[in-house]
């Protein structure tokens, strides 16, 4: 697991931010002669006294200096949680590609940001802090970090971190109910699974009846078999468009038809491409309808996915059937 830093900026320095852009990660208190590399305690502050208007302040440069040196720890894939960036609503976070060098600041017009972290600019990230479950833990702990440069070893925060800098982008909160409602699923998954494998496909056929009619669905079907191999095991109509089809004054190609067939299935179904197959059969004279595989199984295979993708037919596996499940099952 890498290491993990919150690494403070000058929020209100575009220079600063920019530079992110590119690939550059600066810190301040870094003039012309500040450089941290093999350079001990007392040199560093003696230094910073002798050239700054803070002359004789030991203890205040000994301070920045402790706090700045922790820059050398940082090394070529540890992460950075940047608060307050690219606002001060949201935080960037990134991973280290290299460790601490003395970079001259080019195009800013003042003796600073000499500290600098090179970072991989494919692995930036921006996210509202309230994004998903795993920004608001971070969020919740960053008052614990004020210093320029912060170590992280609350471990929930590295794993959060962890988690947040390999997936996309988002800067759009998320309700606290709906964060809520992904703990409650992530709590009672793995078990739920299991048992509603138990319950068989009879059951399960149940369960996906009720989820749709939840949904706002009309049931009018079931096991739908044309002798042929075709089969759907639940056929819906949609009510709303239904009725739009209804005001129409032309026809359409939608039917507003949805055929469901289900499997409950342990672990892997190598042989999932029968459903769909099965499908396929069914609608061939239903060509605008809806067609979806709604499976327990862990996931589908490559084969089942790419005859699924060639013939518009949705798939849902047991994540998916949990998660509509917990939606939209009282």
């Amino acid at each position: 697991m890498s290491n993990v830093f919150v690494f403070r900026i000058a929020n209100d320095v575009d220079y600063v931010k920019n530079e992110i852009k590119l690939g550059r990660l600066r810190q301040g208190w870094g003039d012309s002669t500040s450089n941290l590399t093999g350079v001990s305690l007392d040199e560093w502050v003696k230094a910073r006294c002798k050239n700054n208007h803070f002359d004789g302040d030991y203890e205040y440069y000994s301070s920045k200096y402790r706090n700045l040196v922790k820059m050398l720890d940082i090394k070529s894939g540890d992460i950075l949680i940047i608060p307050k960036t690219p606002d001060y609503t949201k935080f960037t976070i990134c991973r280290a590609s290299g460790e601490y060098t003395f970079c001259e600041s080019f195009g800013y017009n003042k003796d600073d940001y000499y500290h600098t972290i090179p970072i991989d600019v494919d692995s930036i990230r921006e996210f509202s802090y309230h994004a998903n479950e795993k920004c608001k833990i971070i969020h919740a702990k960053l008052r614990s970090y004020q210093s320029p440069i912060n170590r992280v070893w609350l471990e929930n925060v590295v794993e959060a971190a962890e988690s947040v800098v390999s997936a996309c982008s988002d800067i759009c909160e998320k309700p606290t109910e709906t964060v809520v409602k992904e703990i409650k699923y992530d709590i009672f998954k793995s078990s739920a699974i299991s048992r509603f494998r138990n319950l068989g496909n009879r059951e399960t056929e149940k369960i996906v009846k009720l989820i749709f009619e939840n949904m706002g669905y009309e049931f009018i079907g079931s096991n739908s078999y044309d002798r042929e191999g075709g089969d759907a095991d639940l056929i819906f109509a949609d009510i709303f468009f239904s009725e739009l089809m209804d005001c129409g004054v032309n026809s359409s190609e939608i039917s507003g038809k949805v055929f469901i067939q289900v499997k409950n299935k342990d672990g892997m179904d190598y042989n999932d491409i029968e459903g769909v197959e099965q499908l396929i059969k069914r609608t061939q004279n239903e060509n605008a309808a809806a067609k979806i595989l709604i499976s327990t199984t862990d996931n589908f295979t490559q084969k089942c996915k790419d005859l699924a993708n060639r013939n518009n037919i949705l798939l849902i596996d047991g994540n998916g059937f949990l998660k509509l499940v917990f939606k939209y099952v009282d």
